[in-house]
């Protein structure tokens, strides 16, 4: 429940800045650099571990099966890459911004994010980042916009194609996803036993471990939207997953709109699509720090109800004592 409490928070968090970053350059430069920042970090702690050097490391058991797969500071490769696939996300509406300077902080921030994706090795982070770049590069717009495009799709493959032979050994290994069909079979067969409320937060393995030994491990559903359901129903589910597909459904609506939160819109939609792979094929979206940097960055990303859409060139300010509309 602090989770998913967490989460809330993140999602109320996202909207109030996004409001501010719509009418405030400054902030939006504050949240490009301080992107650039996490991702050099978590970029610098990666290259010591391919060097054998690992301030973090990781559970013997674990380091053992993932190889020469970097996690940075965190506790698994995967989120790693989830996390620096949320940071491009978040200064995707940057990458064709008027100032330069913001342009130039994004192209580093999602060039650095697409190494450590590629180095992370994970197949759906991997997905994920060309699905969102490939679909918010081609509703690019303005002066320059061709050019732009080849280049990043340019700098896409740069990034990603040295680390293919080791991307296509590791589909070759395990083609089929591991044990996936099992957990999902048993993820189905719980659902239909409760399919309203669903067992709790955080019960999944407690309750199907009693009867599945590789469950009792600590190895739930692959799969973000079905945990969400068998965990919390139908019921539950649905008030957790509705805003955010609600939040998509508005971007693509406001995508062609000219200004900053046009373009975020249209970011909005790319990590919405992309990150489906993400969720469809794994847990890790709903824990630890994932699931409250997944929902603030689609809040942040979001069109707000009743947001007029501005521009660096048309900026806006509150009267004093207006209330933000972040919270309309």
């Amino acid at each position: 429940m602090l989770q998913l409490g967490i989460g809330v928070a993140a999602w109320v968090l996202g909207i109030s800045v996004a409001s501010v970053a719509d009418v405030h350059q400054a902030t939006r430069l504050v949240l490009a650099t301080t992107a650039l920042a996490i991702v050099v970090c978590q970029l610098v702690f990666s290259a010591l571990q391919l060097v054998g050097i690992d301030p973090f490391p990781l559970p013997a058991e674990i380091a053992t099966l993932m190889g020469s797969r970097v996690h940075g500071t965190l506790n698994h490769p995967n989120n790693l890459g989830k996390t620096l696939v949320l940071l491009a996300a978040l200064v995707l509406p940057l990458i064709d911004d008027p100032s330069r300077q913001l342009r130039k902080l994004s192209l580093l921030t999602i060039a650095g994010c697409g190494l450590g994706v590629a180095l992370t090795q994970g197949r759906a982070n991997i997905a994920a980042f060309i699905i969102m770049i490939t679909i918010r590069v081609i509703v690019m717009r303005g002066v320059g916009a061709v050019q732009r495009r080849v280049g990043f799709f340019f700098l896409l493959a740069v990034t990603i194609m040295p680390f293919i032979p080791e991307i296509s050994a590791r589909f070759l290994e395990d083609p089929g996803g591991g044990s996936r069909d099992h957990f999902m079979e048993l993820a189905i067969s719980q659902f239909e036993r409760t399919p309203w409320w669903g067992i709790g937060p955080n019960e999944y393995v407690h309750v199907i471990g009693q009867y599945d030994a590789l469950t009792a491990g600590g190895l739930p559903v692959h799969n973000s939207y079905m945990l969400a359901v068998v965990e919390l129903g139908l019921v539950g589910a649905t008030l957790m997953l509705f805003p955010l597909l609600a939040a998509i459904v508005r971007s693509l609506r406001e995508c062609g709109r000219d200004g900053y939160r046009g373009r975020a819109a249209a970011s909005s939609v790319a990590i919405g699509v992309g990150f489906v792979a993400i969720a469809a094929t794994g847990w890790g979206a709903l824990s630890g720090s994932i699931l409250p940097l997944w929902l603030f960055t689609l809040a942040f990303l979001r069109p707000m109800k009743g947001q007029k859409l501005s521009s660096i060139s048309q900026p806006q300010t509150l009267a004093v004592g207006e209330p933000s509309r972040g919270w309309a």
